[in-house]
């Protein structure tokens, strides 16, 4: 039986702090709390001290192995021990961003929705992911209960076996980053990198994370059997994400809007608020500016070929749509229209679609995560199959085209 890590120990290193206009010195114990916040946490043993710091205190920790200096708060405090929290996540301790590597090696925590192996090769690049041995047990023990485990170990280096740098190094990791928080549709990340030299030296170092969400289920197009295979879809992630800036920026916020709402905690209202959000940012990214929501919302779809009917599944939408016809235009009576309005009866006092049953929210919170889906798989070039998240009790094997590669059979 697996059992859920509560850290990740990353060894010992001296550390050094000034309190009371006293320097003081300390064996500090260093790990990485495997919660919410991913908490870089530094425990100094101090026997028969009088040194006591009031939890909250500011203060910054010197630390002598690697001749760094970061940040820092007191979270616990005793006679005898001191726990300091870091206030940089990730926090670089070794090395600088135009250092020099042959590799570098990584793990990732609750990357559930992944194929046990993975080889990719994409423009001069070889990532190699492959999965603890125990990671079918660790979906099964924690797929209700919750937790953190690692699940993966990655090795990322150059095809032709030359060094790079660690900035190349870290694009790569957050557009991996980034691929995999979409897959799997809550927050993940891949943590303490190591770089090292030819001579397998450890020359780059990490330690901390950005977010990462305890171990469950969300829905997302690679909810899929058999798991995502990112040989066929992070080349082109990657690609999309350092094809320019304002594309980058449009990516990582509408992605941002995406994962909050999809973590919503059955705040399905305040989800699709924040749904309506992301989807606007990505019409604004296109130049579809005019006023209204639906509108732009509907233009940003017909781009990408993207229906914008409202699906069959959707039945309390449908008939919304039947009931509150838009008075306008009735043929633009569609799923970005209900949608909206549906939104608009929520944040707009006067809005006058006082019936609407909480199935209703639901279906629009969905379809709208499932319009941001859409988009952001065709704007990273996605061709393939997924899994329609409109489709209730749907099995993860069945699986249909993209809209628009539907089109162009």
């Amino acid at each position: 039986m697996v059992d859920p890590i509560k850290h990740i120990s990353l060894g010992t290193t001296y550390v050094e702090f000034e309190h009371s206009g006293e320097r003081l010195l300390s064996n500090a114990e260093v790990k990485l709390e495997l919660s919410l916040n991913l908490n870089l946490l530094f425990e100094c043993n101090f026997p028969n001290s009088n040194h006591f710091i009031l939890p909250g205190s500011h203060t910054t920790l010197h630390l002598v192995d690697y001749d760094k200096e970061i940040p820092v708060f007191v979270i616990r405090n005793s006679l005898e021990t001191i726990v300091f929290v870091c206030l940089q996540a990730p926090c670089t301790i070794l090395g600088t961003e135009s250092q020099l590597i042959s590799h570098a090696e990584f793990k990732l925590l609750n990357f559930s929705n992944l194929r046990q192996r993975h080889n990719i090769e994409f423009e001069d690049w070889s990532l190699k992911i492959t999965a603890v041995p125990e990671l079918p047990n660790l979906s099964q023990k924690f797929q209700n209960a919750g937790g953190f485990a690692q699940t993966h170990s990655g090795l990322l280096r150059r095809s032709d076996g030359a060094v790079f740098t660690v900035s190349e190094a870290i694009k790569i990791l957050d557009s991996l980053r980034l691929q995999c928080c979409f897959a799997h549709g809550i927050y993940c990340s891949p943590i303490l990198p190591i770089g090292y030299d030819s001579n397998g030296t450890e020359v780059w170092k990490e330690w901390g994370s950005s977010s990462v969400d305890t171990w469950r289920w969300a829905p997302s197009w690679a909810d899929m059997a058999p798991p995502l295979d990112l040989n066929n879809t992070f080349p082109s992630f990657h690609e999309a994400l350092c094809s320019g800036l304002e594309t980058q920026n449009a990516l990582h916020v509408a992605l941002s809007w995406y994962l909050r709402s999809n973590r919503n905690n059955g705040d399905i209202s305040g989800g699709l608020i924040l749904t309506q959000t992301g989807l606007e940012g990505l019409a604004h990214h296109f130049e579809f500016r005019e006023r209204g929501a639906a509108r732009n919302i509907r233009s940003l779809l017909r781009k990408f070929g993207i229906p914008t009917e409202i699906p069959p599944e959707l039945t309390s939408l449908i008939e919304l749509g039947r009931h509150y016809p838009n008075t306008r235009d009735k043929s633009l009576t569609d799923g970005p229209y209900v949608f909206a309005e549906i939104r608009n009866n929520l944040v707009h006092p006067g809005h006058d679609w006082n019936d609407i049953i909480p199935i209703a929210e639901y279906e629009a919170w969905n379809l709208g995560q499932w319009y941001i889906e859409m988009t952001l798989l065709a704007m990273t070039g996605f061709n393939g199959q997924y899994g329609n998240r409109l489709i209730t009790g749907r099995a993860k094997y069945d699986l249909e085209a993209v809209p628009w590669a539907k089109q162009e059979s």
